[in-house]
Formats: C-alpha cells, structure tokens, sequence
C-alpha cells in the first residue's frame, strides 16, 4: 500500500490512488498535507503539467476537490504505465539484437582498457608484470 508498481494493470493503480490519504487532519491550516503534497508530487512526476498548475490553483483558492486531483493522477500514472508497458515490450522483442549490441560493446570497450592498461605500464616501467 505504500508504493505503486508502474508495470501494475490499471485498475490497480487507479485503486491504489483513489485510497491514498489526502489529509490526515493534523496538519496546520496554512501549509498543505503530506498526502496532498505527495499526490501533487506525482501528478507532476507523470508529466501532467496542466492538470498541476489547474489543480494547485484550485487548492491554494480552497476549491480543490481531492477526487479530481486523485483522477488526475491516476490518469497520469495510468499513461506512464502504457508508455512503460510499451517499452518493456519493445525491449523484450529485441533481446537478441540488445544482446548482441552489448557483446560488440564489451569486445571493443576491453581492447580499450588493454591499450590502456599497457600504456601505464610502460609509463611505470612494469612492462614485465601480469594482472
């Protein structure tokens, strides 16, 4: 109940947000709660910049109903998941190219390091010693 799973379906992650606490009640009345602070932090984290500043707007003005913020961010959260989903495929579907990629990487990127582990050697006079 304390995070949300990105890779979760959407109903969970709708759920989850629609039973996240909004205000616990012991919150000075000048400063906005921990659950309204963090529901904020993730609308803004989902990139929905709009409904943000929209909703900030209505909070600091008093409107602010938390239903509307919990569906903006579900809405966000829910749009990071397709575009996460989506990716993850992707990726899943090209295993062997990426596999591949990362072989050639690793062959180029040792025959670097071997240049230059000999290179400080020489500069160090350790030419005949093995690591």
């Amino acid at each position: 109940k304390h995070f949300i799973n990105i890779f979760d379906d959407e109903n969970r992650i709708r759920k989850q947000i629609k039973s996240a606490v909004t205000d616990a009640g012991d919150t000075p009345g000048d400063t906005m709660s921990p659950g309204v602070e963090n529901l904020f932090s993730l609308l803004k984290a989902s990139e929905q910049f709009d409904a943000h500043t929209s909703l900030v707007a209505d909070y600091e003005s008093g409107s602010l109903k938390y239903s509307d913020l919990k569906a903006a961010v579900a809405d966000g959260l829910v749009s990071l998941n397709k575009r996460f989903t989506e990716n993850r495929q992707n990726i899943n579907q090209e295993k062997k190219q990426i596999k591949n990629q990362i072989k050639q990487s690793s062959h180029e990127i040792r025959k670097i390091a071997q240049e230059t582990i000999k290179e400080v050697k020489d500069m160090c006079g350790l030419m005949n010693v093995r690591f």
